[in-house]
């Protein structure tokens, strides 16, 4: 099942092309994704929808600029399921 609300995206896509500009970019995001530019643009047109590990990687952007916290390279690391980062050491 596809949830789509409002602008006739799916919420992959809305995702993605937020992710983008929380980046500054497509081309940042992709060096941020670590993702081929082709697939990027696939995504943030809608002909396919990201794996579920990238779409989560562009929620958790999303969301961490949208709780106000600064973009630092380390966005995407690995966090706990309260928000807590997860001791990769």
């Amino acid at each position: 099942m596809e949830l789509v609300v409002g602008s006739g995206k799916s919420v992959q896509t809305r995702t993605m092309r937020a992710a983008a500009k929380v980046a500054g970019s497509p081309s940042k995001l992709r060096e941020l994704l670590g993702v081929r530019a082709s697939d990027l643009m696939d995504w943030l047109s809608g002909v396919q929808k990201p794996p579920r590990k990238v779409f989560f990687q562009a929620v958790e952007l999303v969301l961490d600029h949208l709780e106000g916290r600064a973009f630092d390279g380390d966005a995407l690391a690995p966090r706990g399921p309260l928000g807590d980062d997860i001791d990769r050491g």
